[in-house]
């Protein structure tokens, strides 16, 4: 009942997008259905986004890019640096980029994991930067598994720049939606663009619990977006419900217990109430989670502290008179080398930057 949990509870509710993820097409359903005549009717449903968590399909493939502290362009970057974007603030790579024994490319949605992971930071860095990025990963890799992964990259940024060509094409933005059907011609379209770029082995291993739940999504947003009774509707959506696989079934359960138990916790914190989170947690999930979620707390407390004290140090540095800026940052590197890691160096800036954003 609690398996999502082994990763700690913020961890899973963040990994919910990539567990499932939904097109972008069914996220800009709901906007439509929450905007049509019927929106009272659907919104006593529920949101279909809220049930899955979203995550868009389509990656901005094109545009500018803010770079890594206004890095250029040709500078080479390793993971490392990725990992010190504020898209990445605490976080640590996703997916895996893996073998079997006979050195092929495992295709799975660990693989699809690792890719998104490096493409969600195109804004802070430019494509090019990014794919280089995981050029460099790759090339680390044995054959054939080097030479079938750099192939499947290219067809996979191939993919996602032909979605986000159409979508650009078609002028599909939140507000310029207006018809289910032209959502639907949408999703149609990704699926047939999946396998027109991708092989079979990969669409199934990629999305397709994803394209279950976008044919499940939609068909609920059709549901609430006709002209059926509130009984009609809901006896239409129970029996969508019911012919959903178990392993999807399972997920939303999973999903809602994640959210829900944040949600109570976070509402007990605001109420000082905090004391009372154990209760909670011993009442909702097994003591195996009840003892993960522990150790999670404490490491986060753990590093708040450190993150602190080395912030205090900071302005202690920097109030010093008659001190070059040389030295003082001198210093600043010594205590980081007492007090960090290399990993957790990387981590130093935004999480300073969150503290000073908390005080604030």
């Amino acid at each position: 009942r609690d398996c999502l949990l082994s990763r700690g509870l913020g961890d899973v509710y963040k990994r919910q997008l990539l567990l499932v993820g939904f097109s972008s097409a069914v996220y800009l359903a709901s906007q439509y259905a929450a905007d049509s005549s019927n929106s009272s009717d659907y919104a006593d449903q529920g949101n279909v986004s809220e049930e899955f968590g979203y995550a868009s399909d389509q990656s901005e493939m094109k545009g500018e890019s803010s770079g890594l502290n206004n890095i250029n362009a040709s500078t080479v970057l390793t993971t490392a640096d990725i990992l010190q974007l504020k898209t990445f603030r605490f976080a640590s790579v996703d997916g895996q980029l893996a073998q079997d024994k006979d050195g092929h490319l495992i295709v799975n949605r660990d693989l699809r994991h690792w890719i998104d992971f490096y493409l969600s930071a195109i804004g802070e860095l430019s494509l090019e930067q990014v794919l280089a990025i995981m050029q460099q990963e790759i090339a680390l890799m044995e054959s054939p598994g080097k030479e079938q992964a750099m192939k499947l990259l290219e067809n996979y940024i191939g993919y996602k720049t032909a979605l986000a060509d159409y979508d650009q094409r078609e002028a599909m933005s939140i507000t310029e939606v207006t018809s289910m059907a032209q959502v639907g011609d949408r999703l149609d379209w990704q699926k047939r663009l999946r396998r027109e770029w991708m092989s079979e082995e990969a669409v199934q291993e990629f999305w397709q619990l994803d394209e279950i739940v976008d044919d499940f999504a939609y068909k609920k947003l059709v549901i609430h977006s006709s002209e059926l009774s509130a009984d009609e509707k809901a006896q239409q959506t129970q029996q969508l419900e019911q012919e959903l696989p178990p392993e999807i079934t399972q997920l939303k359960k999973q999903i809602s217990l994640s959210k829900d138990l944040m949600t109570k916790e976070q509402q007990l914190i605001k109420e000082g109430r905090a004391g009372e989170i154990a209760q909670l947690r011993s009442e909702t999930v097994s003591p195996e989670a009840v003892e993960r979620l522990e150790v999670i707390d404490q490491q986060q407390a753990d590093w708040r502290s450190r993150v602190v004290q080395y912030n205090s140090y900071i302005n202690e540095v920097e109030s010093m008179e008659g001190v070059s800026p040389e030295y003082k940052q001198e210093l600043i590197n010594q205590y980081q080398a007492q007090n960090f890691g290399e990993r957790e160096k990387l981590r130093l800036p935004a999480a300073v930057q969150l503290l000073q954003t908390e005080s604030r």
